[in-house]
């Protein structure tokens, strides 16, 4: 009898999602307001009723019902109730092991089959809670039915073949322009910050340079951002400080770098922003 050779055809990922670190899915009431934020891991977020505003780097928008962003890594963004309504959200966010540079800029309308996914996901991430620590503000994912077999397998598969319909029909929809001239003025002042950011920074600067009052700029990132500007520099600096820290250098280096006063006032503003000191982040991040 003549046994058949057989060639065995590799099955090569694009991308695998590797961790997910928060979970969020809630109604929100019409005047909800968060504080902007900005973290070195993706964000998903899928609008299931109603509206909300979005701030993503340095534009300004709206997603309605069936829409859905992605935040890359290092991408300040924020969000809010718009339009008068009672947003339901859901939020994801996680990490892959490749830089997916098609998921970048991504604001698309699902399909009924990516609805029908996400619907899907929402059920399956209902056995996870997402803790926060009110001294340290670490997050952490919790499973309450650690039992439930598969179901990490579930959520990685459902998350990915999502990700992967997103880039494959939504590729070409991307943020849209600026709408008014209050986007357009933050748009100047944020563009202004990032090319300015390893440059010292003071509202005085930033007025004089954007042609703005003081008054207006802090209604303009109350507005859009959530947070105070130089909260946003800070926001800013410590995460361009993080691949810098995880490169090897001094606190004294990085400090001198991105325009911080001494190293000691560098790791004062990373532990108010992120939580822990720069030493501890290193150690848990290896």
């Amino acid at each position: 009898m003549i046994m058949n050779i057989y060639q065995l055809y590799p099955l090569q990922p694009l991308f695998n999602v590797t961790n997910l670190i928060s979970m969020f899915y809630m109604t929100f009431d019409k005047h909800h307001k968060v504080k902007g934020e900005v973290h070195n891991f993706w964000e998903l977020v899928y609008v299931e009723e109603g509206t909300i505003g979005v701030t993503a780097h340095d534009q300004i928008f709206e997603l309605h019902k069936g829409q859905m962003i992605f935040h890359k890594p290092g991408e300040f963004h924020n969000l809010w109730s718009a339009n008068g309504s009672n947003p339901t959200v859901f939020i994801l966010t996680f990490t892959l092991d490749e830089d997916v540079k098609a998921l970048e800029n991504i604001l698309c309308t699902l399909t009924e089959s990516e609805m029908n996914m996400t619907k899907t996901l929402i059920t399956e991430c209902r056995f996870f809670e997402t803790l926060v620590d009110d001294e340290t503000t670490l997050m952490s994912l919790r499973c309450t039915q650690p039992l439930s077999y598969g179901l990490n397998h579930t959520v990685k598969n459902y998350l990915e073949v999502l990700l992967l319909s997103i880039i494959k029909n939504h590729q070409s929809e991307s943020y849209p322009k600026i709408l008014n001239a209050s986007q357009a003025n933050y748009h100047k002042i944020t563009s202004y910050i990032q090319g300015n950011l390893f440059n010292k920074l003071s509202i005085n600067m930033i007025c004089e340079n954007c042609n703005i009052s003081p008054t207006a700029l802090k209604n303009l990132f109350r507005k859009y951002a959530g947070i105070s500007v130089m909260e946003y520099v800070a926001q800013l600096k410590i995460q361009a400080s993080i691949p810098l820290l995880e490169a090897g250098m001094s606190h004294q280096e990085i400090a001198d770098q991105l325009a911080f006063s001494s190293p000691y006032y560098f790791s004062t503003v990373f532990k108010r922003v992120i939580g822990t000191s720069p030493k501890y982040f290193k150690d848990i991040s290896q």
